[in-house]
């Protein structure tokens, strides 16, 4: 078996738990359960799956189309990676998917010089970071502290002075 094909793999695999983690950590805390068994039990045959929770969190967040296009991408080329024992190499597992490479090579150009399996690589890898910054920034929970006029003093900087004002007339 090729190594730059179980090289992939692997980043792929650890991919993935990171992947899974940022997703549980946030479905934990945004329903208020203790952990993820809990809401894996809410799927149909309760065992709830890493497909399972990634679905989950693309229908309570908004990805843009971009963001679910590489998602799209990332899971499909996971699964493909999960099975490199029908691939010689790397190249041939991309013929496979020629849309994805099309996808890959106009999102990650890559320099002419080097060979096509390294332009592969080197996609797939800045794909794989793409992607886990995409689900960390679909998995934080945003919170916004609303303060009280009376908690604002008259000693508090010219910016808090300001805002205050602003947010007055905004209300107004």
């Amino acid at each position: 078996m090729d190594t730059l094909l179980k090289e992939v793999k692997q980043h792929f695999i650890q991919a993935s738990s990171t992947i899974d983690e940022l997703i549980s950590n946030y479905l934990t805390k945004r329903l208020g359960v203790d952990n993820i068994n809990t809401i894996n039990t809410l799927t149909n045959d309760e065992r709830g799956t890493y497909n399972d929770r990634l679905d989950l969190l693309l229908k309570v967040t908004n990805p843009t189309n971009i963001e679910s296009g590489k998602i799209k991408v990332f899971t499909d080329l996971s699964k493909r990676f999960s099975n490199i024992k029908y691939y010689k190499n790397l190249e041939h597992l991309y013929e496979m998917v020629p849309t994805h490479v099309h996808f890959l090579l106009v999102l990650y150009p890559q320099k002419n010089e080097i060979s096509l399996e390294n332009k592969f690589k080197f996609a797939t890898y800045e794909l794989i970071q793409d992607v886990i910054s995409i689900i960390d920034h679909l998995a934080t929970i945003r919170r916004i502290k609303i303060i009280e006029d009376n908690d604002l003093s008259i000693a508090n900087s010219p910016f808090k002075q300001a805002l205050s004002s602003f947010l007055r007339r905004a209300m107004l």
